[in-house]
């Protein structure tokens, strides 16, 4: 018995050390933070930069277990003139923190690309030509408590699977606010304000956009929709958003949307309709609008087999709702103090089911 335990003894010790996870400082350690970078072992390892203004294009390509972040309490910030500040590929298990990225004329703000288990947290980004925050082909990535201001395209544009983006700020994007394509993401808790197109989009162009929460963002201000679900948009779940002050319709589901869930919602003086519907097959209930500068529900021709229970629309420039639809029900809605009437049901129109409405006015 003895000889077995020394034997085990002797094994034991003969095996290699652990690797240890090393603290790298950053211009400590080494001048630059691509230098520091170069250095990591791949066994969570933490680079620690300390404030200052550093002139590179920071690049984490085929890294894993590694931390990017700012010393505590200090402004770091990374420009780079000649392509994104900071890219991320073909990594896993990244977590970047509290770093302030100045974008180029040419690239994003932050690339994420091919990699997967990405957190990036307390970030901002300005300026960058592209989008703010891009991240494409990943899979597991968090964006969260980050700010991205003054970016010509998206502010995040999110191509990802299983991906989460929460409570972070948008801020005159010159396109969308937040894009989303990609299966089982969610949005939760963002605000986005005075973007140059939509707050947030699904499935843009078509792309295949299924199973995704969205959950209690705020827009405010823009110049087209508040919320917008593309052709591709499949059975996700748009709840308890406040969309205020768009230019144009608050919440639109486009033609060939399917299956999606809108429930909750409050829209708040949007110059066109409170929502605009194109959809097959929708579910909304319990949403409210107020001061829709149009109809407070258009629900167009091309829409059908799609169920709105407990909604509630009041004083909209012109109908409460205007319904073109077929095949759809309508249940408790109310509508009142509207422009024109409160329900148009159009000619358009056919086999609908209308129970236990309260509509003042209906049109013939």
């Amino acid at each position: 018995m003895k000889t077995t335990h020394a034997l085990a003894f002797l094994a034991a010790a003969l095996l290699p050390a652990a690797a240890q996870a090393a603290t790298i400082r950053v211009p400590a350690d080494f001048p630059t933070i691509q230098a520091a970078v170069n250095a990591t072992s791949g066994h969570w390892d933490i680079i620690e930069v300390s404030k200052g203004t550093y002139l590179e294009a920071v690049s984490l390509l085929q890294k894993d277990q590694l931390t990017l972040q700012a010393k505590k309490g200090q402004k770091v910030v990374i420009h780079s003139d000649s392509g994104a500040p900071l890219t991320v590929s073909l990594s896993r298990n990244i977590h970047i923190k509290d770093l302030r990225l100045e974008g180029s004329a040419f690239s994003y703000g932050l690339n994420v690309m091919y990699s997967s288990d990405v957190l990036v947290k307390g970030c901002s980004v300005t300026g960058a030509a592209v989008d703010g925050i891009k991240v494409f082909l990943t899979d597991r990535t968090t964006i969260m408590d980050c700010t991205v201001k003054w970016v010509l395209w998206n502010g995040i544009n999110l191509e990802a699977n299983n991906s989460h983006l929460q409570n972070n700020t948008v801020q005159h994007a010159g396109f969308n606010g937040i894009r989303v394509e990609g299966m089982a993401n969610t949005v939760d808790g963002n605000t986005i304000k005075d973007c140059g197109e939509k707050g947030i989009v699904l499935g843009l162009s078509g792309a295949a956009t299924q199973g995704s929460l969205v959950v209690k963002n705020k827009i405010d201000g823009g110049s087209s929709d508040g919320i917008y679900l593309d052709s591709g948009a499949d059975a996700n779940t748009i709840l308890s958003n406040m969309v205020k002050h768009v230019d144009d319709d608050g919440i639109e589901v486009a033609a060939g949307a399917t299956n999606n869930v809108l429930q909750q919602n409050s829209v708040d003086g949007p110059k066109g309709d409170g929502f605009e519907i194109h959809c097959w097959n929708g579910s909304f209930s319990k949403n409210k609008i107020k001061k829709a500068g149009d109809d407070g529900f258009w629900v167009a021709a091309d829409a059908a087999y799609c169920l709105f229970f407990k909604n509630t629309a009041t004083a909209s420039f012109s109908d409460g709702f205007q319904i073109s639809s077929s095949y759809s029900a309508f249940i408790e809605n109310t509508a009142k103090s509207s422009g024109a009437y409160d329900c148009l049901p159009t000619p358009s129109g056919i086999d609908n089911a209308y129970i236990n409405n309260n509509f003042g006015t209906v049109g013939a």
